[in-house]
């Protein structure tokens, strides 16, 4: 097999176009159709990404009569078959016609006889329902293809442009890879930009996006620095547009502009009211341009986002209904010229419904809305992809764990969006040198972090469990750890944080500048060290521990609101799910939410019943504000204590070593 010497496709297109448009009539007369030839246009594809050519087809009904000129460059050959196909651009249809391949020389002609008139017909009149592929042996289910076309047409005529996508879902500024059991070393920003760097060169037309939630609850490398350090490296990154998640307002509305001050990337959100009295240099949209593809890239921000922040935070910016602002925003980006429409939304996959399939506010918001080619989920740390309404959909695992390499291809002469496809990619640590631009950002900061996080407070017989959501579902040792710490802190009866406030496991993915740290294989005998820096790593935030009284009727609304979002199945999970310390209690997800909780007792079995008799309680700010749906709590301030981090971490310093233990606190049934 050889291969033709190679010319640019865009000359050889040129070139083999004006052949065909001055070439003399051949074989049987009739009505001339034109088809450009590329690589780009197979489907699903990969075709021959250097493959080009061209193809003329005269079409006699009355001799039923089929004949054919081919020219073809740069793939290999002889070719192997050559068909006209039925199917409309993106679509691969069946062989309606057979044609002789090009032969070693790169050309083929010939005539069919006998073809039914109607189809004949058919072709000269609907030229746009038929095209030409030619296969080859490295490209069996094809090589080049063409849509037919008439020749008037076929001067102005474009190739395909492939689009490539790149992006993490609700990254938290996990700059430093994550330790995976069985896998390695996962993600982390100087790593996960190699990675980029490489897909980009494979494919220059990329976006890279991510929807929210890029900082915010993160490790004290972002955190410490006010998550100026996550900024930074997106910066660095290459990012293109981000939207906002609630995390993105954890530190209220001037922190954020800090950070779209900082950033040399797009913010968009089309569903926030009053956004411009609040920010600047936020867009519903952005409209941009790869190679003549005008991809518009829309943002959407979780509804509920404003009750999972202290209240306050998103100054007087009202979150709108994501369908309708979606719509809305798409609608205007049509208006402006786009022809790739995508939206990045911070909503994810909650869970499965009996029958299995994937449901929460991303697959409703899918199912609600129309004429996207590709929609990017977020916040919920389920990796998912799949097609609906006709648009790809899709979500990765959580801080880059895994990213998405999404594939999408824009016919220009049609508007066509074609060959939607994504693979998820596990960026292993081990597999590329780390992006040294990052690594010399950072090195400063990590200097600086080290003289305060990689002091040793304790060890750890195991390893405290969080990920996967379980904390936002049932009792785990870290829960148990850190509610006892504030209980026993302040003498208080009941201890009572919420599991989306836990955003790290023990030991955590802190890294310490220093050495000679057990961080892995925690044993009895040789429990891990666990420092600073790991409890910080698990409390971000910075939320105060507050004590105050409640009623046994106020605890039972707490715990209803608290396992609310557990599905009647017992599947799901939501960030207000309870970690609790000196009481016990029973649910039954079966039931309706609001009459779950089936008993309440304190640790000594005294039951705790609905009514007016008061507990003393240590919770968190959060909390206690009404946040995450507790506002039955909003009847008093409570006294504000020591940051929640620090009482965490002298109880552990003071225990000395620490073993996970779940204790059957909290019972699901059902």
């Amino acid at each position: 097999m050889t291969r033709l010497l190679r010319f640019s496709p865009a000359v050889l297109a040129v070139l083999a176009l004006a052949l065909l448009l001055v070439a003399p009539s051949f074989g049987a007369k009739g009505a001339p159709r034109v088809a450009i030839l590329s690589g780009a246009f197979e489907v699903p594809g990969p075709g021959d990404p250097d493959g080009t050519g061209s193809s003329e087809i005269r079409l006699n009904p009355g001799q039923r009569t089929v004949c054919w000129t081919i020219t073809a460059a740069d793939i290999t050959l002889p070719a192997s078959a050559a068909h006209i196909h039925r199917g409309a651009v993106g679509v691969a249809g069946p062989v309606v016609v057979t044609l002789s391949p090009p032969g070693a020389n790169g050309k083929s002609s010939g005539c069919a006889q006998g073809v039914n008139r109607a189809l004949v017909q058919e072709i000269i009149d609907f030229p746009e329902r038929f095209y030409v592929n030619v296969h080859t042996s490295d490209y069996p289910a094809g090589a080049i293809r063409g849509q037919l076309t008439d020749r008037g047409t076929a001067k102005s005529w474009q190739d395909a442009i492939p689009i490539q996508f790149l992006n993490v879902s609700d990254w938290h500024a996990q700059l430093d890879p994550l330790p995976v059991a069985g896998v390695g070393d996962v993600g982390g920003a100087a790593q996960i930009s190699s990675y980029w760097k490489a897909d980009r060169a494979a494919q220059p037309n990329t976006l890279t996006l991510t929807a929210g939630d890029a900082y915010g609850a993160a490790p004290p490398l972002s955190s410490f620095f006010e998550e100026r350090t996550a900024v930074m490296a997106m910066n660095l990154m290459g990012f293109d547009a981000d939207t906002f998640g609630n995390h993105n307002f954890d530190r209220g509305i001037a922190h954020l502009q800090e950070m779209i001050d900082l950033a040399e990337f797009q913010y968009v959100s089309a569903n926030l009211e009053n956004v411009e009295d609040n920010l600047t240099g936020v867009k519903p949209y952005e409209i941009f341009d790869l190679n003549g593809a005008k991809v518009a890239v829309i943002g959407i921000t979780n509804p509920e986002a404003p009750t999972l922040v202290f209240p306050g935070s998103f100054g007087t910016i009202e979150v709108t209904d994501p369908v309708a602002a979606a719509m809305e925003a798409k609608a205007a980006a049509a208006e402006a010229g786009a022809d790739v429409f995508v939206v990045i939304t911070h909503m994810g996959v909650t869970g499965h419904d009996a029958a299995g399939h994937e449901v929460g506010p991303l697959i409703d918001f899918a199912e609600a809305v129309s004429g996207f080619d590709v929609i990017f989920g977020d916040h919920t740390d389920v990796q998912f992809s799949g097609t609906i309404n006709g648009q790809l959909v899709l979500e990765n695992r959580s801080k880059g764990l895994t990213y998405a390499r999404t594939h999408v291809t824009l016919d220009p002469n049609t508007e066509t969006v074609f060959n939607r496809r994504t693979e998820f990619v596990t960026p292993l640590s081990s597999a590329v040198t780390p992006d040294p631009a990052i690594v010399d950002m950072l090195r400063p900061f990590r200097i600086e972090l080290a003289a305060i996080f990689d002091e040793r407070i304790a060890g750890a017989t195991g390893v405290f469990v969080r990920g996967g959501n379980i904390e936002r579902r049932q009792e785990v040792p870290i829960g148990n750890l850190i509610t006892d710490a504030m209980r026993l802190e302040y003498g208080t009866q009941l201890g009572f944080t919420n599991g989306g406030g836990i955003r790290a496991a023990l030991p955590s993915s802190y890294v310490p500048l220093a050495t000679g740290f057990r961080r892995t294989g925690c044993t009895a005998d040789t429990p891990c060290d666990i420092l600073v820096g790991d409890v910080f790593s698990v409390l971000p935030f910075g939320n105060s521990v507050v004590t105050r009284t409640v009623t046994g009727a106020q605890l039972w609304a707490m715990l209803e609101n608290g396992v609310s979002r557990i599905n009647p199945d017992g599947t799901g999970t939501d960030g207000r799910f309870p970690q609790i310390s000196g009481f016990r209690f029973t649910f039954d997800f079966s039931r309706a939410a609001g009459s779950r909780v089936v008993s309440v007792q304190l640790a000594n079995g005294t039951p705790i019943p609905a009514d007016s008799t008061t507990y003393t309680l240590a919770t968190n700010d959060f909390v206690n504000a009404g946040g995450d749906g507790y506002t039955m709590l909003l009847d008093q301030h409570g006294v504000t204590r020591d940051v929640m981090a620090n009482v965490v971490l002298e109880y552990i310093r003071e225990l000395g070593t620490i073993t996970p233990t779940v204790e059957g606190r909290i019972i699901k049934i059902g």
